[in-house]
């Protein structure tokens, strides 16, 4: 039997369509209510739509893992849903215009969205933490001895990232705000930051999952090694689709929760990446780095209004919609109950604990 690929398709306006290449594929294609009978998990009543549409913009691992985990995992056939990824361009237009029924999104165009009228709302968080690493001098013992030395943040203070990024340095012992410190920024991206630190040019530097190890191999300190709430991304439905389906998209969010899980637990990594080429998904870059996509996801999916709410004011939008504007949770807390999940931010990890060792994620 062959199997769905991903299909990269333009998005021209809230009316387009969105189309998956596919071979004959099992799977009901059905848009009408799921039988009564249905052999599908309880704790919600039958999905009222049986096929859902999920647009995502970029085909890459840690944005489509999720979804092909819960079709290989059984996770959405255990809730009568036939769950379809899409690539669209325009992913926003797709959701407005119906040919998707779900959307993986950016908070910012979501709350453009809302301003522009349009009757979308964030039903559950998606990628909703940001990995934050950040090494200091190993020559260095105390915030004091950076006096003077030059310090990579990603901007100056006042900036809504480099502020987070004081504040977790000082929750470590190293603030930087009490000590005269030179704030610079270098061009060339995250290799010449790491290579300007190594060469003892730069007394801080974050840095990303990728430079992990050979952070590790040199001996850097790294201070900070943590994910901060932060919607990277959430998922997104027409209003009316989320009022038509609450069914549906409560258990379409229970089997996103447990993918999830599944994703984060670093043990299923060569699981995920077979599923995932099985599909159609190039994993080559994804292999050496591949905790990074991971490190992106809370096991259930929270979505942090405060968090939520400074990213929107930093993007300085003409207006700033309330949280309750954009969103609708409530597919999302009916599924965290039902599993046993709190609703607010848990650590790190499948379960709620540290991922699985592994030399690339420990550090």
């Amino acid at each position: 039997m062959a199997r769905p690929h991903l299909h990269r398709t333009a998005v021209a306006g809230v009316l387009a369509t969105v189309t998956l290449v596919a071979g004959a594929c099992g799977g009901s294609t059905s848009e009408t209510p799921a039988s009564p009978g249905a052999a599908v998990a309880g704790g919600f009543g039958p999905p009222e739509k049986t096929t859902v549409n999920v647009g995502v913009r970029l085909p890459d691992l840690g944005s489509v893992a999720p979804f092909w985990i819960g079709v290989e995992q059984g996770f959405f056939k255990e809730e009568g849903l036939d769950v379809k990824p899409l690539v669209a361009e325009d992913v926003r237009a797709g959701v407005v215009g119906g040919s998707l029924d779900v959307g993986i999104i950016e908070v910012g165009p979501l709350a453009q969205a809302v301003n522009e009228g349009l009757e979308l709302a964030a039903f559950s968080g998606y990628r909703c933490l940001e990995p934050y690493l950040l090494a200091v001098d190993p020559k260095a013992t105390k915030a004091e001895d950076l006096a003077g030395r030059e310090v990579l943040l990603g901007g100056v203070p006042g900036d809504p990232q480099v502020e987070k990024r004081l504040d977790l340095l000082a929750a470590k012992g190293w603030d930087l705000r009490k000590v005269d410190v030179k704030y610079v920024t270098v061009p060339g991206g995250s290799d010449a930051w790491v290579k300007l630190f190594n060469q003892g040019k730069l007394a801080v530097t974050p840095f990303f999952g990728r430079h992990r190890q050979g952070m590790i191999d040199t001996k850097a300190n790294v201070v900070v090694d943590e994910g901060v709430e932060w919607p990277n991304d959430i998922m997104a439905a027409n209003r009316a689709w989320l009022k038509a389906n609450p069914n549906t998209a409560a258990r379409f969010t229970r089997a996103m929760i447990k993918s999830a899980r599944f994703y984060l637990d670093l043990a299923n990594k060569d699981k995920v990446l077979e599923m995932n080429v099985k599909n159609g998904v190039n994993v080559e870059q994804d292999k050496k780095f591949y905790e990074v996509g991971p490190r992106l996801f809370c096991n259930n999916l929270y979505l942090s209004a405060d968090e939520t709410m400074k990213l929107l004011t930093s993007q300085k939008l003409p207006k700033i919609p309330t949280f309750e504007q954009i969103t609708d949770l409530a597919p999302l807390k009916a599924a965290q109950k039902d599993l046993g999940l709190p609703e607010t931010k848990v650590p790190f990890g499948p379960q709620g604990g540290a991922p699985a060792a592994s030399p690339s994620s420990s550090g």
